[in-house]
Formats: structure tokens, C-alpha cells, sequence
């Protein structure tokens, strides 16, 4: 399932065959804005392969993940998630992260 917006940008649902280009929109969003995730940067840029793969291997039971892309390039992701992390203590959460790469500025916001 796929959503199209002005500008040729597509909402998606996460996939596995995603997850190098997960990773680095990822820890960006981590590097920027630290205060905003329950996963830390050090954390999560020493982290191997295997580790990004499971990430992307969707619980529908807890959470939603969902890829903005535009010319196949992922630019942004938004997703809802049950918090499982030790660092917080917040009921489910949502937010939105759209990466430098499309120059509209790194933007991740708690609603």
C-alpha cells in the first residue's frame, strides 16, 4: 500500500529491502535531535547488520512504520510504536522525521 503526494513523494510501508538507507536516515535523525528518541546515537551506529534487519521486521502488534520516498530515495519516515525502550517511560508515541537529503531541514516532532 502506497499514497502519492505533489512533488512525486510516496508513502509506503516499511520493507526489509529498506533497511540501508533505514540505518542512515535512522541515525541521523539520532545524531540531530537526541532528546527526542528513547535510543541513543552511540548505541545505535554500533549496532551490526543483523541487528537494522530485525528492526525492519514489523510487529503489527507494535508498531507502524512508514517510508516517505521520492525518486525511489527514502527521504523521511513516520511511524507509530508502543515503547519497549528502559531509557523512557511514555505511552505509545507518534512522530515524523524527514531527512536533510530532500533540503527541507531535519524535522522530527512528537504530536
Amino acid at each position: 500500500m502506497s499514497s502519492s503526494l505533489p512533488g512525486g513523494i510516496f508513502i509506503r510501508h516499511a520493507a526489509p529491502q529498506d533497511v540501508d538507507a533505514y540505518r542512515v536516515l535512522r541515525l541521523e535523525a539520532l545524531k540531530n535531535h537526541p532528546d527526542t528518541f528513547g535510543q541513543d546515537y552511540d548505541d545505535a551506529s554500533s549496532r551490526n547488520q543483523e541487528y537494522w534487519e530485525n528492526t525492519l521486521k514489523i510487529d503489527a502488534r507494535e508498531k507502524a512504520l512508514f517510508f516517505a520516498t521520492q525518486d525511489s530515495r527514502l527521504i523521511g519516515m513516520t511511524g507509530i510504536y508502543r515503547n519497549l525502550s528502559k531509557k523512557l517511560n511514555m505511552p505509545p508515541r507518534f512522530g515524523e522525521c524527514i531527512s536533510d537529503l530532500i533540503g527541507a531541514g531535519n524535522m522530527f516532532r512528537k504530536l
